[in-house]
């Protein structure tokens, strides 16, 4: 599948979108990965403090989670590094730019 976009990305955040997917598994597209019962865990790029980030993002996770038939965890931090940091080691499967 050339030019698929089911191919293994190197980084989970894709240019210029503001909520990228990440597949720890190169399993873009594979329906099986989405009958998983972990949590997705979806970080928040730090533009507001915790509070009112879990404010916003919330209803947005539950959502997700309701429509992917998988739990979502909101994960909120202090700082772009920490964040940054959860995005290179492929800590999120959700991010939210």
């Amino acid at each position: 599948m050339e030019n698929s976009i089911y191919q293994r990305r190197e980084s989970p955040v894709a240019a210029n979108c503001p909520l990228a997917l990440a597949d720890r598994g190169g399993n873009y597209g594979n329906p099986s990965v989405h009958a998983r019962k972990d949590p997705l865990i979806m970080g928040v790029f730090p533009r507001r403090n915790a509070a009112e980030t879990t404010k916003l993002f919330a209803p947005m996770a539950e959502y997700l989670g309701e429509r992917l038939g998988r739990k979502v965890n909101l994960v909120t931090a202090r700082d772009f590094r920490v964040v940054w940091q959860g995005v290179t080691e492929a800590t999120f499967t959700i991010v939210v730019h």
